[in-house]
C-alpha cells in the first residue's frame, strides 16, 4: 500500500475518533447546561483538542508555533474574534420565540437552515485547517455566527412589532424594505471591490506572497514601501514562468496595513490550484522569492524584513507533501520518533536549500527587471495582468527552473 494511502487511512481515524470525542463532549456540556448553544461551542472545541492529542507531538510543536506565530502577527484580528464571540453568546442567552404564526415559522426556518449554512460554509474549512488554520478563517466564522445569533435575537423580539406595522402601513413597509435592499447591496459591491475574493477565501488567498507590519496601527515608512516593493516583485517576477498568465494577476502594496496588517500582496494563484509536480515546484519557487527579493536590495542580511514568516509557513506545508513522493530519499509522512523527524528534516533542508540556489541564480539573472518592477510598484501602488506582461517578456531563467507550459 502507498504512503498517501496509509497517511489517508491514518488521518480518516484520527478525524472519526475526533468527531467522536467532540460529540462526546457536547453531550455532556448539553446534558450540564441544557444550552444547544453551548454544546454546539464546546462540541467544536472537544473536536479540535482531540485533534490536537491524536496527530502526535510533531504536529502539536507546529502547532504551537503555529499559534504563537498568529499571536504576534494577527493580535488584534483575535481580540476582534473574542469580541464578536462574547457578543453571540450574549445574543444565544437572551433569545425568545416569536408569538405570531408567520413570523414563528420565519424564526424556525432561519434558525434550522442558517445552522445548516453556518457548518457546511463556514465551518467546513475549519475542520480542514485545523489549530494551524489562519485567524483570518476562525475571525470570519466567528463574525457569521454572531450574525445568526443576532438575527434570531431581532426576530424574535422585534419581529411581532415588525409584522403589524407591515400590515396596518405595507407602503411604509416597502420603503423601509427598499432602503434595506439598497444598503445591502452597497455593502456587497465594496466589499467585492476591496476583496475580489469573498469571506474568509479571500483574506487566506490573496495573502500567499504578502509582506506585513506587526502593528496595524503604524503607517509604513520609505524604508518599508521600498522593502515591501521588493519583496512583491520578486514574487510576481516567478509568474513570467507561465505560459499562461492567470486572468485575476496583479500586485499590490497598500498605503497603509489593510485588516491582515499586509502592507502588499500578489493575487492570481493559490494552493488549490496546484495538480503537477512542476506546478508545485514553481509554487513553493514563488513563495521563497519575496525574502530574496529583499535581499537584492540589502547589503547586510540582518536587514531583511519578517514578512516572508507566513510564505516560509506555506512552503514547510507544501514541502511536507511534496516530499512524500520520495524523490529526496525516504521521507515519513508521520514522523513517530527523534530519528524520524530528524531524517525529515534533513530532506527539508535540502529541497529548501536546492530551491534557495536556483532562486537566487534566476534573481541575479534579472536583477535590472526586478529593480524596474519594484520602482514601478512604488509610483503606482498597483500593476495589472497587461501591465505586468512586458515585463515579463524580458525575464530569462536558469536551465533548470520550472517552466509551465499548461
Amino acid at each position: 500500500m502507498s504512503n498517501g494511502k496509509v497517511e489517508l487511512q491514518s488521518r480518516a481515524r484520527i478525524v472519526c475518533l475526533a468527531i467522536t470525542a467532540g460529540l462526546a463532549i457536547g453531550f455532556i456540556v448539553y446534558w450540564l447546561s441544557g444550552s444547544p448553544y453551548a454544546s454546539c461551542f464546546a462540541s467544536f472545541i472537544g473536536y479540535q483538542s482531540a485533534d490536537l492529542v491524536l496527530r502526535g507531538s510533531a504536529y502539536r510543536k507546529t502547532a504551537f508555533l503555529a499559534v504563537k506565530r498568529h499571536f504576534q502577527q494577527s493580535w488584534f484580528a483575535i481580540l476582534l474574534g473574542a469580541f464578536y464571540l462574547v457578543v453571540s453568546l450574549l445574543f444565544a442567552e437572551d433569545t425568545q420565540r416569536p408569538e405570531t404564526e408567520f413570523t414563528e415559522a420565519v424564526y424556525s426556518g432561519f434558525q434550522r437552515f442558517g445552522v445548516l449554512v453556518l457548518a457546511f460554509f463556514a465551518f467546513r474549512p475549519i475542520f480542514n485547517a485545523g489549530i494551524n488554520g489562519e485567524p483570518a478563517r476562525y475571525l470570519e466564522v466567528i463574525k457569521a455566527i454572531a450574525c445568526y445569533f443576532g438575527m434570531l435575537w431581532l426576530l424574535g423580539h422585534y419581529g411581532d412589532q415588525a409584522l403589524e406595522a407591515a400590515i396596518s402601513s405595507p407602503e411604509s413597509a416597502a420603503q423601509y424594505l427598499l432602503v434595506v435592499l439598497l444598503l445591502a447591496g452597497m455593502l456587497w459591491v465594496g466589499n467585492s471591490r476591496n476583496h475580489s475574493k469573498g469571506g474568509y477565501e479571500y483574506l487566506i488567498s490573496k495573502g500567499y506572497a504578502t509582506s506585513s507590519l506587526h502593528r496595524n496601527t503604524l503607517l509604513p515608512t520609505t524604508r518599508d514601501k521600498k522593502y515591501t516593493a521588493a519583496h512583491e516583485s520578486a514574487h510576481v517576477m516567478c509568474f513570467a514562468a507561465l505560459n499562461v498568465f492567470p486572468d485575476d494577476l496583479r500586485v499590490v502594496i497598500n498605503e497603509r496595513p489593510d485588516c491582515q496588517n499586509l502592507l502588499g500582496y500578489v493575487q492570481g494563484l493559490d494552493e488549490r490550484c496546484l495538480h503537477s509536480k512542476a506546478l508545485t515546484e514553481w509554487f513553493m519557487i514563488m513563495l521563497l522569492a519575496g525574502r530574496e527579493g529583499e535581499a537584492l536590495i540589502s547589503n547586510k542580511p540582518s536587514q531583511v524584513t519578517l514578512g516572508a514568516i507566513g510564505d516560509l509557513a506555506r512552503w514547510q506545508a507544501l514541502a511536507h507533501e511534496y516530499l512524500q513522493m520520495q524523490d529526496y530519499g525516504i521521507y515519513y509522512c508521520e514522523p513517530k520518533t527523534l530519528q524520524e523527524q530528524q531524517r525529515n528534516e534533513l530532506a527539508q533542508a535540502a529541497l529548501l536549500g536546492g530551491q534557495l540556489k536556483l532562486l537566487k541564480e534566476f534573481l541575479t539573472m534579472n536583477k535590472q527587471i526586478h529593480a524596474e518592477i519594484s520602482e514601478c510598484l512604488l509610483d503606482r501602488q498597483q500593476i495589472n495582468r497587461a501591465e505586468l506582461i512586458p515585463f515579463f517578456e524580458k525575464v530569462e531563467f536558469p536551465s533548470s527552473f520550472p517552466r509551465i507550459y499548461n
